[in-house]
């Protein structure tokens, strides 16, 4: 299961929908994966929401990734061409699922990892992964 920072955020806040992301996670069949993107896009918001320094936000968030074994997929070429491709069909301006920057780097790695995508946004649910 690759998860999005979307789902990190939700699951670190205690949001809303926390318990739906831990139920997930919990009935994954996968392994766990992620990308630098999507920790840097969760620290950087958690840090403004938690009122933490980045380094006391980038150690939880590795604490969490650390403790699902996650592996951290690096952003090779084919995946910078596949976030480009993810951003002319469900980029903003471009779709109405309006992805982001960090969002079409989330799509481009769960697609290369072949694995379902954990989020909490509807974003991803107007594109074919949804």
């Amino acid at each position: 299961m690759f998860i999005d920072s979307s789902a990190v955020v939700e699951y670190l806040l205690r949001s809303p929908q926390s318990e739906t992301v831990a139920d997930r996670m919990k009935s994954a069949d996968t392994r766990f994966f992620t990308t630098p993107t999507v920790m840097f896009e969760a620290v950087s918001v958690l840090s403004s929401r938690l009122n933490c320094t980045v380094p006391e936000t980038l150690a939880l968030v590795q604490t969490f990734f650390r403790e699902l074994d996650a592996d951290i997929i690096p952003i090779t070429p084919e995946i910078g061409l596949a976030a480009i491709d993810a951003f002319a069909r469900y980029g903003k301006g471009q779709h109405p699922a309006k992805l982001n920057f960090s969002d079409c780097f989330s799509y481009a790695a769960c697609k290369a990892a072949n694995v379902p995508l954990l989020f909490v946004s509807d974003a991803f649910s107007k594109t074919d992964l949804g």
